[in-house]
């Protein structure tokens, strides 16, 4: 037996989710939460398995939930250094999941806007137009959607360190 309990998820606080799995008569199904049916509904974070055992062996499989606060939003960090031996601290970008609406312009102290980020996964290196862009503080505007459907937007500052 191969259960499957599909990828890793992050959802909404007031979402469920119900886990199953496919079982054949005889099969034996034990839940990280010691239930026995091939269906499980998941209403809190954590770590879930399933093992399934039957005359050809046993099969386990693993997913993690994470519920997450509604509009809690990604991680955006206040400073950052190209220059750093820690790879994390080398570009900003925000630290989540987002998606297809996400979108963060960041400006200079002036309002000119001098680099944009089209997908989560993108960050900025502390460059403009292929310079290094001076030491200190960047304004940031993030959009993105919300657990239960809205467009919102966060601002705030970063600090590029040279």
């Amino acid at each position: 037996p191969q259960p499957n309990l599909g990828p890793d998820q992050e959802l909404c606080e007031e979402d469920r989710v119900n886990l199953s799995v496919t079982a054949n008569p005889g099969d034996q199904i034990f839940w990280s939460d010691g239930q026995e049916e091939p269906n499980v509904l998941v209403t809190q974070s954590g770590e879930y398995w399933v093992e399934i055992n039957n005359a050809c062996g046993t099969g386990r499989d693993t997913v993690s939930l994470n519920f997450l606060l509604e509009d809690k939003g990604p991680f955006v960090p206040n400073a950052f250094r190209p220059n750093s031996p820690t790879p994390e601290n080398q570009v900003f970008r925000a630290v989540g999941t987002a998606d297809e609406s996400f979108r963060m312009d960041i400006y200079d102290r002036w309002g000119k806007l001098i680099h944009s980020l089209e997908s989560i996964q993108d960050g900025w290196d502390g460059t403009i137009q292929g310079k290094a862009a001076p030491e200190g503080a960047y304004v940031y505007v993030m959009q993105l959607r919300a657990c239960d459907g809205r467009l919102i937007s966060r601002q705030g500052t970063v600090t590029l360190f040279r």
